[in-house]
């Protein structure tokens, strides 16, 4: 009988380990209730148990203070300046980056536009089949181009 007990046992404290000290939390109904059950009935499982919600309330409070060390404290500040000091205005030249890709995306749509204007609208040319025309600012070929 003992053995069983030792077993159950070891299978809650494996649960409580996993899934916290707060039955309430635990996916499996089933064992949360045992889990209470044992509780009240076990000495060993209530100490056990009472270690596990005093390691979460302690790690709860020592979390909190480090997240009011970190809010008060200046280290984003600090972490950003010297980020920027390191980069050396490097994001100003990643942002115009970006804008000459952009503008480049733009220049290369009108040109699209314009070759299509000229090219593609003569009859002649509108009839050979190796001819595309694939907008940039769309996805695949122009809809009047499939046939």
């Amino acid at each position: 009988m003992s053995g069983d007990s030792d077993k159950r046992r070891a299978i809650l404290a494996d649960l409580v380990d996993r899934q916290g000290a707060d039955f309430a939390r635990w996916t499996d109904r089933d064992r949360a209730t045992e889990a209470r059950r044992a509780v009240l009935a076990d000495r060993d499982f209530r100490a056990y148990h009472d270690g596990a919600v005093a390691l979460e309330r302690g790690l709860a409070a020592a979390s909190r203070e480090i997240d009011t060390d970190i809010a008060t404290s200046d280290g984003l500040e600090r972490v950003n300046a010297a980020l920027a000091a390191r980069l050396g205005g490097q994001p100003r030249r990643l942002r115009y980056a970006w804008l000459a890709v952009a503008a480049s995306v733009l220049v290369v749509a009108g040109l699209g536009g314009v070759f299509d204007l000229t090219v593609l609208s003569r009859p002649d040319v509108r009839d050979a089949p190796e001819v595309a025309s694939l907008d940039p600012l769309g996805f695949g070929l122009v809809a009047d181009e499939i046939q």
